[in-house]
């Protein structure tokens, strides 16, 4: 499998890391609109930095205007990255595909998971590298199949 492809592991680990990656870019949103709320005051002893000020302020609506691009592209891959994870972990037995489901869609820790399905931890463990040994071996044709034209384009493979 080459350089970039989209394996069936890529795809469920972009799908656990999907939203983190979503709550860093809001976070960054957040930090420039605070930031421009707080340069909008007036403040005492500016007059002859007006235009830098608005320079500043332009700029960072600008940011905030890409970084939203950037939020609702991050979703739009979660979704695409979902759907076609649990098509792929429906290819696993019944209770590996459940498990895998937590792990990788829902992106909860290995103990959560023995915890919610009251298996223990090593069963979990176990589980899930025996999910991910199969999974490896998902020919990335296949995974292509499952994610749309738009995804494959913009992310590769």
């Amino acid at each position: 499998q080459g350089e970039g492809e989209m394996t069936a592991l890529e795809i469920l680990r972009r799908c656990r890391a999907a939203a983190n990656d979503i709550w860093e870019i809001e976070q960054r949103i957040q930090n420039r609109k605070v930031a421009m709320a707080s340069a909008s005051s007036p403040q005492v002893g500016t007059e002859g930095r007006s235009n830098v000020r608005v320079d500043k302020m332009a700029q960072m609506a600008a940011d905030v205007d890409e970084l939203e691009r950037m939020r609702q592209d991050r979703e739009d891959a979660r979704r695409a990255e979902v759907a076609a994870g649990c098509i792929l972990l429906d290819r696993l037995p019944p209770t590996d595909s459940c498990l895998m489901t937590l792990y990788y869609i829902k992106s909860l820790s290995l103990s959560d998971i023995a915890k919610q399905t009251r298996y223990a931890y090593s069963y979990v463990r176990k589980i899930k590298s025996r999910s991910e040994k199969a999974l490896a071996v998902i020919d990335v044709e296949e995974v292509r199949k499952e994610l749309p034209e738009w995804y494959l384009r913009r992310y590769g493979g």
